[in-house]
C-alpha cells in the first residue's frame, strides 16, 4: 500500500521504493529511525509498504486533519479539466483574431 512518508513508523517493511538504478532504501527493508530519516533528508514524498508490520500487526496509517481540509479547499477553477482549459483558450484565441480583424478594416 503507497503512504506518505511522514504516516511511516519503525517496523514497517519497505515493499518497493526505486527512483533511480541505485536506491535510497532497498526493497524488503524493515523500517528504522535511521531509515526514516534517510527518506526525510532525500524528500520522499511517498512510499509503498507491506500491509502488516515486522511483528505481523497491521498498519493502519495516521490521517492529519489538515490533509482532511485540504481535500476540501480546492477552487472551482483547479477542478477544470485539461479540456475545459483547451476550450477556454480556442475561445480566447477566436476573440483576439476578430478583434485583430476589425482593426485591420
Amino acid at each position: 500500500m503507497k503512504v506518505q512518508s511522514h504516516q511511516l513508523k519503525e517496523g514497517c517493511i519497505l515493499d518497493v521504493y526505486a527512483v533511480t538504478s541505485h536506491p535510497v532504501v532497498r526493497k524488503k527493508t524493515v523500517l528504522n529511525a535511521d531509515h526514516l530519516k534517510v527518506l526525510e533528508v532525500f524528500f520522499i514524498q511517498e512510499v509503498s509498504i507491506e500491509k502488516t508490520l515486522i511483528d505481523s500487526s497491521p498498519f493502519y496509517p495516521t490521517v492529519q486533519e489538515e490533509e482532511e481540509q485540504e481535500t476540501h479547499t480546492f477552487t472551482i477553477d483547479e477542478l477544470k479539466t485539461f479540456l475545459d482549459h483547451y476550450l477556454e483558450a480556442v475561445q480566447s484565441y477566436k476573440r483576439l483574431f476578430q478583434s485583430w480583424l476589425v482593426e485591420q478594416k
